[in-house]
């Protein structure tokens, strides 16, 4: 199961994020406020890093630059570090956030690090309606959720299909199951 890692310079944020995270029962694997501790953390395995826009060493926007490939991101950003991380294909959601969103998009990274689920699969083998209304809902709820453009979110679905063998179906259907 892939792992998340909460990386936040305030270590009561990091603990309350985690303590959601872990309620709806995503597997949090570590708490962190460096941006060194995050990097190294990717080093040792390929999970997920939850993270604020600044860390007590750096700003968490360099993070992707330096951690391994097939780590994913979630950025919670203040309203006036959204324009900072520019057009990403990182998932982001900004302060203040609600529950459920935190709780569906760090969801649906780890979703998307593992095998598809069987609902899914079973979606799949029933054939679906049309897949492009299926990838344009997906589209839709990262546009609005996670602050992304259309551009962006339909490149973020290919890169996630490429990135675990998916078809870009398979993708969109986890990312609309983590309402």
């Amino acid at each position: 199961m892939a792992g998340i890692l909460v990386a936040n310079a305030n270590p009561d944020s990091a603990k309350k994020i985690a303590f959601v995270l872990r309620s709806a029962g995503l597997p949090v694997v570590g708490l962190c406020g460096t941006g060194t501790k995050a990097v190294e953390y990717s080093r040792r395995r390929h999970g997920i890093v939850v993270c604020s826009g600044r860390l007590t060493d750096m700003p968490a926007v360099r993070l992707p630059e330096l951690c391994e490939r097939g780590t994913d991101f979630l950025f919670l950003l203040k309203p006036e570090e959204m324009q900072v991380l520019g057009e990403t294909d990182h998932l982001r959601l900004q302060m203040p956030l609600s529950k459920a969103d935190l709780v569906a998009s760090a969801g649906l990274l780890v979703n998307l690090q593992e095998a598809a689920g069987l609902s899914v699969r079973r979606r799949m083998e029933a054939g679906v309606e049309d897949e492009r209304a299926v990838v344009e809902r997906a589209k839709g709820l990262l546009m609005e959720r996670n602050w992304m453009t259309e551009e962006k979110a339909h490149r973020f679905l290919q890169k996630k299909s490429m990135e675990h063998g998916r078809k870009l179906l398979e993708s969109a259907l986890i990312t609309l199951s983590t309402r």
